[in-house]
């Protein structure tokens, strides 16, 4: 049995071994009823690979509709075979080996089925002799026809045999020139590819290269821009250490008037903060005091409501104080009832034993 492709699903319905090219293949047919495929797979023995040629259902009753005895779709495996008979390689746009359907039924090719080929009878001959007797000159007559058939026969088989053979070598040579002219392709597409792919290299070597030299000659901006800010920076500190030197001195030169105005500056400063200082704490008592008579007021509040649950609980205890003296006095009424009742039904019972005792 032939190795089920992997991408290949479907129940086998049909195997059949085909020679095709010179090699063996077992040709195996999956029919998929969820995709509506089927699926010829040709598992090759040397090499141990499979090549699928998968055909809808559509098109695989199409190939049938003008043959009048495959167009039944009960006829499957003539209409399998008809198929495998036509199955044959290809090279596809990579120099890969793919399985395609000829026009035609591809030619195999046995050891020494197709160099010798059988002679046909002859169909009309001398009949054979039935009973009795014959004379000599019919014999002799007969047996000169005999020996004449023979020779015709064997110089027919022979001719047979030797264009045979030169078909059989002439087929051999042209498929040995198509399979060199494959390897060539295969072999040039391969080179094709290796030198495009050399190609390719070359030209992310190159992008890469390309790449890495401009992030080298952007971090060499980056530093030599790190280098002038840090020129300038330090450009500017020492301007300004110079212009707080200036400022000093002049300050020292006219100290005199700048202590004055500092301290009449000052004076205005500690008047202006005194001044502000009052308002603040006027304004926080005021706050105090509007804190408190809010908290004063929610007390009040608090309490009369404090005071009106407390009524209401009262009531309520009251209430239920009420119930319960009332439920008590309806059991006790109840209880002595039943203490009644049942006095009753005693005296009843000791007067019946009485009136019995006296009766006996």
């Amino acid at each position: 049995m032939a190795r089920r492709p992997d991408d290949t699903r479907g129940s086998l319905v049909f195997q059949e071994g085909k020679n095709i090219e010179g090699d063996f293949y077992i040709v195996a047919v999956y029919d998929d009823p969820a995709t509506c495929t089927v699926s010829f797979s040709a598992y090759e023995l040397e090499n141990d690979c499979t090549y699928t040629y998968p055909l809808t259902y559509s098109q695989f009753d199409a190939l049938f509709q003008y043959d009048s005895e495959l167009m039944n779709p009960s006829n499957q495996d003539g209409r399998f075979h008809w198929v495998i008979e036509r199955l044959d390689f290809v090279q596809d746009k990579r120099g890969q080996k793919v399985l395609c359907l000829g026009e035609e039924a591809t030619a195999e090719f046995d050891d020494e089925e197709d160099l010798v080929e059988e002679p046909k009878k002859p169909e009309g001959g001398v009949p054979a002799a039935s009973g009795g007797k014959i004379d000599g000159a019919t014999r002799a007559k007969l047996l000169k026809e005999l020996d004449t058939q023979d020779d015709a026969k064997l110089h027919a088989a022979l001719v047979k045999s030797e264009g045979a053979r030169k078909r059989f070598v002439a087929e051999l040579h042209s498929k040995r020139n198509l399979e060199q002219l494959k390897a060539s392709q295969r072999l040039q597409r391969a080179d094709e590819e290796r030198e495009a792919r050399l190609a390719k290299l070359e030209i992310i070597k190159a992008q890469q290269k390309a790449k890495a030299d401009a992030h080298k000659a952007s971090e060499e901006a980056k530093k030599s821009t790190m280098a002038q800010l840090e020129v300038l920076m330090k450009q500017k500190e020492a301007q300004a250490i110079r212009r707080l030197i200036q400022e000093k001195n002049a300050q020292d030169r006219g100290s005199g008037k700048d202590k004055d105005a500092a301290r009449q500056r000052r004076k205005m400063q500690e008047r202006s903060n005194a001044e502000v200082k009052a308002i603040e704490e006027e304004r926080a008592q005021q706050q105090a005091r509007k804190r408190e008579e809010q908290v004063e007021r929610r007390a009040a509040i608090v309490l009369k409501r404090n005071r009106l649950i407390a009524e209401q609980v009262r009531d309520d205890k009251l209430k239920q104080r009420e119930y319960q003296v009332k439920i008590r006095e309806i059991k006790d009424a109840m209880i002595a009832e039943v203490w009644k009742q049942k006095t009753i039904e005693r005296l009843n019972r000791e007067e019946k034993r009485r009136e019995f005792a006296r009766l006996e």
